[in-house]
């Protein structure tokens, strides 16, 4: 086939029309750029208002085969593919200040400027302009790439629920589309469709998922190395929860002997994460290259491994761009009509045909052969012309037209079997029931192989749809509960942890198969921070792309940057070999999950850019929690590599408790300033998940921070300092301006977040409303939190009396409460937002009810109130370390004025001459205690 590059380079062997080409999707644009003379053509670099060609992406197979494109890169990474609409974003800023323009472009290279009017606020607030302000992260210009999702509170939702978030935002022709549509289905079936009813919700809402960066300040990134556009993407978005965030990416090692191992495994997650697929890009690849390009991996793309299911063929048609693609009139049937049963079609009475529901068509997946046989097949059957006249019937089946079909030319009078597949599953705007995305034919039953009653029914089609979307059927609560009452085990749900796991360990066999690898090979992949390393690497070196980095790398000697810091700052530490940890294998219930290991002694030195840290006090926070039990967003990776045999090690890999701790340095590796840090300095962990419930292990140093002022600490004041009393400070900071007298309320106010907030704010003359649970010691709790500076205690029960507004209105003068706080959620919570005042926010940083947020609509839009969802680890990733290192220094400072102290702690101490039996006996009791609430303090965890 004749490529666009073939035919550019056939024109103009110098490669000017190529390279045009590759910055202007614009073929004509390019052409009148090459016959230009040389020294009149322009700079080719991409123009603000100038759609900017998007890569072609080859497609991958398997594993091996997506990665044979990339063979000549080091590293790739695999980055989460998300199921959107293409943005390519376009923005300006006037000289003269003021709000920057934007323009958005879609795939088809259509101005959709006012489409995604409702993505505007984000773009501008993610590039930090607020208002009118045009002093944002940009002087002049940038142009982004980002994928439109829908955002369902801070996950991104499936793809069909763009489409009403457009209609219903868009300014011009397509939000005019706003009318309800007439659904066209019921319950008779027990399908029950109600969240399918309408796309609308007060969670839902459209956002953005940027993933490069094509410009900046009017200089082209095209020839930038991918890594390097993704470095500065980084500085320049700022990552908005539920409305903008940072596509996700994982590294690939290809000096490795089986890298395709790894990709298999990310892959494998990726589908247990009901995720759409992976886009393969060369670390040092530039925008649309055609040496290392870009490469697509789904599993639809892989032969025989797509979303397949049997559905019955009714009708047939002809229509125009697919006759045109075959080239073939409109006596050739191109696009065919498939339905699904409305109950079982085998059990319909004899004087009651079974009912098909039309809701879908397919013209695609059929060579030219196969499309002549079906096409003979069907005109040697007995069939009717649609519209059906009067004197015509169908004589098996009644059947229902989904109102967004264009009509067929004939309805069959003896239906087919067909077998599909396709790429997950959508619904189309008028319709209730999930179809086939990108539906595609493999195979034509005649009658004589098999019925076409054997096809899917409504509810068989409706759950396999829910378990490839990775949504619970509608009915699995009501089900659960009677299955309970009656002492039945309930099957697992679509995202329980088991399930997933079930998930990956089909998928990583299947994709091994398809390259022809074994499960023992498979594990020597790298798999993560605390993997096994590869038998061709070092041993004492474990390779990880996913760094958090929190030092500059003006802290390590320059000599080493070029040899050793560079790719080390990427990868994780030596094998971690230590004296005990926390460990648990799989996820589940803290109580009967978590067991202690013991483990070699710590090797020294360390390697290059580590050190070795003896960890002090790491707390256990509830998050740590919900993280055994695998409901929180952050994920850890299990590690294999702690032990020579038995659990941690080759073929048991486990993960390690914790995400909070202080440490000190008891050893430095090559390559780190001695003026930075030494022997004996405090240090607390800063990336995510990397496992703090241990007694010694070596780390990266981007991957510690050292603590001010360690001195005049204690230990517990260090221990805590990176969770709660930053999150509690940000909060007060980053939404509102407030000033000196001004009042924030908040719910949970006796939590450790919660202390935090009453102490900063006091610090800062700002004046709290605190609320809490009622209790026995209800006024002892009150007296506590008032030392601690607190104004005002509430319960939620006071929140009930109405006399308490009077109340409220009489502390504040009548000033309006700017800020609410809130980490229980429930109605507690909608009981605390009715206090808000005016152009109020309400930041949410827990969920401790467990239960949905409900606000009442009044409140956006009689008080115009802001809803926010803030995460402290969020926070850590898009902040620069500057930012980091200051928000440390101004807390320790508090601390050291006794402006803020740790909420009163419990040591809980495991000595080296325990048992590992007595230990995990000693940790389960400490987490049957926190789940009962019989602590009431922040417990802290002492490995020696």
């Amino acid at each position: 086939m004749l490529t666009k590059m073939d035919a550019t380079r056939a024109w103009d062997p110098t490669g000017a029309m190529l390279q045009a080409s590759r910055i202007f999707s614009d073929m004509d644009r390019a052409a009148v750029i090459f016959e230009m003379p040389a020294d009149q053509r322009p700079e080719l670099k991409p123009t603000v208002g100038v759609m900017v060609d998007i890569p072609k992406s080859k497609k991958g197979q398997s594993c091996k085969h997506s990665l044979n494109f990339l063979r000549s890169a080091r590293r790739v990474w695999a980055e989460t593919k998300y199921d959107g609409e293409r943005a390519q974003i376009h923005v300006s800023v006037s000289t003269g200040g003021g709000k920057p323009n934007i323009t958005i472009f879609s795939k088809s290279k259509r101005d959709s400027t006012l489409d995604r009017h409702d993505v505007h606020n984000v773009i501008r607030e993610v590039l930090g302009f607020s208002g009118n302000s045009g002093t944002g992260r940009i002087k002049h210009s940038v142009i982004l790439d980002a994928e439109l999702v829908a955002f369902d509170g801070e996950r991104v939702d499936e793809f069909w629920r763009i489409r009403r978030l457009v209609e219903t935002t868009a300014y011009g022709v397509r939000g005019q589309r706003t009318a309800r549509y007439k659904e066209h289905a019921d319950n008779e079936e027990g399908v029950s469709q109600a969240s399918m009813m309408s796309d609308d919700s007060d969670t839902r809402s459209l956002g953005l998922v940027f993933f490069d960066i094509l410009s900046l300040e009017s200089r082209s990134l095209i020839f930038t190395p991918y890594n390097d556009r993704r470095n500065i993407l980084e500085t320049i978005v700022r990552p908005k929860a539920g409305r903008a965030i940072l596509a996700k990416r994982f590294p690939i090692d290809m000096t490795v002997e089986e890298p395709e191992l790894e990709l298999c495994k990310i892959f494998a997650d990726h589908i247990a994460d009901c995720e759409e697929g992976l886009i393969l890009k060369a670390e040092k690849s530039y925008y649309n290259d055609y040496k290392l390009p870009w490469v697509k991996f789904k599993k639809d793309y892989i032969p025989g491994y797509g979303d397949t299911i049997d559905m019955v063929l009714v009708g047939a048609g002809w229509e125009k761009q697919r006759a045109r693609e075959l080239r073939v009139g409109p006596n050739i049937f191109t696009t065919f009509y498939f339905g699904a049963f409305k109950g079982d079609p085998k059990i319909a009475g004899k004087d009651q045909n079974p009912h098909i529901e039309v809701i879908f068509t397919a013209s695609y997946g059929l060579n030219r052969k196969q499309l002549e046989d079906l096409n003979l097949l069907i005109r040697s059957s007995d069939s009717v012309q649609y519209p059906i006249t009067k004197g015509q019937s169908l004589q098996n089946y009644t059947f229902n037209l989904y109102a967004g079909l264009q009509p067929p030319s004939v309805m069959l009078q003896e239906p087919l079997l067909v077998e599909l597949f396709g790429a997950g599953f959508s619904k189309s705007p008028q319709c209730l029931y999930y179809e086939l995305r990108w539906p595609r034919m493999a195979k034509v039953f005649r009658a004589r192989e098999r019925s076409w009653k054997e096809g899917l029914d409504l509810r068989t089609l409706h759950d396999i749809a829910c378990a490839a979307v990775g949504r619970d059927r509608s009915d699995k609560e009501i089900d659960d509960s009677v299955k309970a009452m009656f002492g039945i085990p309930v099957s697992p749900g679509a995202k329980s942890a088991s399930k997933r796991r079930a998930v990956v360990e089909e998928w990583e066999e299947k994709l091994r198969a398809l390259d022809g690898k074994s499960k023992k090979s498979a594990k020597r992949a790298v798999s993560g921070s605390l993997a096994s390393p590869p038998k061709r690497r070092s041993p004492d070196l474990v390779f990880n792309l996913d760094m958090f980095s929190v030092l500059s790398t003006r802290l390590l000697s320059p000599a080493r940057l070029s040899s050793v810091y560079t790719p080390l700052r990427s990868f994780s530490s030596s094998r971690i070999c230590l004296g005990r940890a926390i460990v648990y294998s799989d996820n589940g219930d803290p109580k009967t999950v978590l067991e202690a290991l013991t483990l070699p002694k710590l090797a020294v030195p360390p390697p290059p850019s580590s050190v070795n840290i003896k960890f002090l006090l790491s707390p256990i926070n509830p998050a740590d929690i919900n993280v055994i039990e695998g409901v929180y967003p952050s994920k850890p990776t299990k590690t294999d590599a702690l032990t020579a045999q038995g659990k941690g090690s080759e073929g048991q890999p486990v993960f390690v408790g914790g995400n909070e701790g202080l440490a000190q340095v008891v050893a430095i590796g090559e390559g780190v300033k001695p003026e930075y840090l030494k022997e004996g300095d405090w240090v607390v962990v800063t990336k995510q998940q990397s496992g703090t419930w241990m007694a010694e292990r070596n780390i990266p140093v981007v991957d510690v921070a050292r603590v001010p002022n360690a001195d005049k600490l204690t230990e517990a004041q260090a221990a805590t300092l990176t969770v709660n009393p930053p999150t509690a400070y940000n909060m007060l900071h980053d939404f509102v301006q407030l000033q000196e007298g001004d009042w924030v309320i908040q719910n949970g106010a006796n939590s450790a977040v919660g202390q935090a907030v009453i102490q900063i704010a006091a610090a800062k003359g700002l004046k709290t409303i605190n609320l809490v649970r009622n209790r026995p010691n209800l006024d002892e709790l009150k007296s506590s939190l008032e030392k601690l500076g607190a104004t005002h205690v509430l319960t939620y029960d006071d929140l009930a009396d109405k006399s308490v507004r009077d109340k409220i209105k009489g502390w504040t003068g009548g000033k309006d409460i700017r800020l609410g706080l809130n980490c229980v959620g429930g109605k507690e919570t909608t009981l605390m937002a009715r206090y808000l005042g005016k152009d109020a926010h309400l930041v949410s940083y827990g969920a401790m009810s467990k239960q949905p947020l409900s606000l009442p609509t009044s409140l956006f839009i009689f008080k115009n109130l802001t809803s926010h969802g803030f995460w402290q680890s969020q926070w850590y990733k898009t902040r620069s370390s500057e930012e980091r290192d200051a928000l440390m220094k101004t807390l320790v400072e508090y601390i050291i004025e006794k402006k803020l102290d740790t909420p009163e702690i419990e040591v809980v101490e495991i000595g080296k001459n325990e048992s590992d039996d007595a230990a995990t006996e000693k940790i389960r009791g400490v987490m049957t205690a926190l789940s009962e609430g019989r602590y009431g303090k922040k417990v802290l965890l002492k490995l020696d």
